[in-house]
């Protein structure tokens, strides 16, 4: 078996070489690749994605262990998260890429960007010696405090400061912050990889290489503000690149701690970057090889929409059945989510067909409050997973699954009436670049959610698969079709492909589903049969047991002038009787072996 540290330099080996297979791939494929606002959005919301996962891993980390050293990690998570949601949010309203080649302002703003962010870096790798003279608490509060205030003076720089500088100052300011930056990383670089040697909080290794790469981009972004270059698409991709090495690197040292295995933490990174990459890769093939692909098809959509309704009613009723016999608490939010999905297809078809309002596409009402509900149900199955709420096992969870749907597809009525009222006359294009960026904020908080869902289900058994990790995992099929739909315009190609995953997607897990309720109803079969055995075997030996107790007692009573031989008999009477409660225990650690083992598949 593999050391944790041998784990380690194979995952080094496996991101060094995809980093450079990833930065030679766009850079072959930059000019084609921005000549449409869709792949530049689907890049951002791809780093987005990344960097809110690792900061995710990073705050689980902190909450397990106080004494964590690298806690202003979040900060600079949390704010290169939010930097590239509000890059892909504004090329999701004006529906417009970047021109390959900044204009002055814009790289100077984003030289800018990577100094804040190796401020936060450097203050990540010199926070042990800071948590010396601060306590818990108030560290809390100055990472909270670094977060909003990063995002702040970022504002302030790019919609305040800059505007009002010449081009000379400009270029001269943007050399030296770039100038610094690269000092920053670099620094923080060599302190990281001087942490090697130390408790293995992360791969401090993959950091400093990703640190490298910080250096690296912030060259280019400094040489394309002296000049007209596209390397910052180069410097762009690298960022992107660091911020995927910092995951790996704070993931699988985490997920080692919790007791996953190796094959385990790859298991569950590969899928983990499986469904971040996907949208992008699919956005990045649908612009290179379909990008005047428009086909308006109603009857395909309703069909697609009415089978993948079928589809998660099927999964709901699947996961409630997996739930009898089975308590599991953490599951019961889940079905509200399916049948959410379900609600919102079904809804969909009805407003495309009876409610268009003078719209030519799709609302994204059902899909927005769908969302909503995917992201309470994933909280509330967390919560209730670790602790059963009592209130709930005094009215009844079914009840509650009742009230959860009817709120849903109340919700949805109300959100699709109101944007009716308020938004008339309103240009559709600006109604779907806001719903689409509401859409894609949301969806982004069930990705965090999901992520902290996924990690609980799937440390709590060593990194086995079973019935709680294949639910929760199922709820990728939402977040990636959610992802395209709010990234690409209807009827495109790649909006079709976002259809047709999800009905695809739906299939799959509707059958992976199966094949673990069927293992779980054979298991239980199998348990009924033990019990049935043991019933009979208990009742077999405790009535011999019983019967010999009985004639013990009875000689006991026709020998009372033998007081010793009386004596002799209740003392063979007491010990049949011990007897018979040792074979009650016995059978009942049978039983509740035969419990587990049926609970994991």
């Amino acid at each position: 078996m593999l050391s944790f540290r041998d784990q380690l330099v194979r995952w080094q080996g496996r991101v060094f070489i995809g980093s450079i297979l990833a930065m030679s791939f766009w850079f072959v494929l930059d000019a084609s690749a921005l000549s449409s606002f869709t792949v530049y959005a689907g890049f951002n919301i791809l780093v987005t994605f990344i960097s809110t996962t690792a900061a995710v891993i990073v705050i689980l980390r902190h909450i397990k262990d106080s004494s964590y050293d690298s806690i202003f990690l979040i900060p600079a998570l949390l704010f290169s998260s939010a930097i590239y949601l509000g890059k892909a949010i504004d090329s999701l309203i004006h529906s417009s890429a970047p021109p390959i080649v900044k204009i002055l302002s814009t790289v100077v703003g984003d030289t800018f960007e990577l100094f804040l962010l190796g401020v936060l870096f450097l203050l990540s790798v010199r926070y042990k010696n800071v948590r010396t003279t601060m306590s818990l608490n108030r560290t809390r509060q100055v990472v909270l405090l670094t977060t909003v205030g990063s995002l702040i003076i970022y504002w302030l720089f790019q919609n305040i400061l800059i505007t009002q500088w010449s081009a000379t100052f400009l270029i001269g300011f943007g050399v030296l912050v770039g100038t610094t930056t690269v000092i920053l990383f670099m620094v923080t670089a060599y302190l990281s990889f001087n942490k090697r040697s130390q408790k293995q909080e992360h791969d401090h290794i993959l950091l400093s290489f990703a640190f490298l790469l910080f250096a690296v981009s912030s060259i280019f972004i400094t040489i394309a503000s002296l000049v007209n270059t596209a390397l910052w698409i180069l410097a762009f991709v690298l960022q992107g690149t660091s911020l995927l090495i910092i995951m790996v690197a704070v993931t699988t040292p985490y997920l080692h701690n919790q007791g996953v295995s190796h094959r385990g933490s790859s298991f569950f990174i590969r899928g983990l970057l499986l469904l971040i990459f996907s949208p992008f890769v699919i956005a990045l093939l649908a612009e290179i090889f379909w990008p005047l692909y428009y086909s308006e098809n109603i009857g395909a959509y309703a069909f697609a929409h009415l089978i993948a309704a079928c589809l998660a009613f099927v999964l709901a009723y699947l996961v409630y059945r997996s739930t009898i016999g089975e308590l599991s608490w953490g599951r019961y939010p889940l079905i509200v989510l399916f049948i959410s999905w379900a609600l919102a297809d079904l809804a969909s078809i009805f407003i495309f067909t009876y409610l268009k309002n003078g719209l030519v596409s799709e609302s994204l009402v059902p899909f927005i409050v769908s969302s909503m509900t995917s992201f309470l149900a994933l909280f509330f199955s967390v919560r209730w997973t670790s602790n059963p709420p009592e209130y709930f096992q005094r009215t009844g969870l079914r009840k509650w699954i009742v009230f959860g749907s009817v709120l849903t597809g109340s919700t949805i009525a109300f959100g699709e009436v109101t944007l009716t009222w308020f938004l008339t006359g309103t240009p559709e294009q600006r109604i779907r670049a806001v719903g689409n960026v509401w859409l894609l904020v949301i969806t982004l908080m069930t990705l965090i959610v999901f992520v902290v869902s996924l990690v609980k289900h799937f440390s709590r058994d060593g990194g086995k698969m079973n019935l709680d990790v294949a639910t929760c995992s199922f709820v990728a099929i939402w977040i990636f079709p959610n992802i395209l739909k709010g990234t690409f315009p209807v009827w495109t190609a790649g909006w079709w492909i976002g259809e047709i995953f999800r009905i695809v997607g739906l299939v799959l897990c509707l059958g992976l589903l199966g094949v673990l309720y069927l293992n779980t109803l054979v298991k239980t079969r199998e348990l009924q049969a033990q019990t049935v055995l043991f019933r009979d075997i208990l009742a077999h030996d405790i009535t011999n047991y019983l019967q010999v107790i009985y004639v013990s007692i009875g000689l006991a009573e026709m020998k009372e002038e033998l007081l010793t031989e009386g004596n002799l008999d209740l003392e063979l009477a007491k010990e049949n009787i011990e007897r018979a409660s040792n074979l009650i225990k016995n059978v009942n650690v049978i039983g509740r072996l035969e419990s587990s083992i049926s609970q994991t598949l």
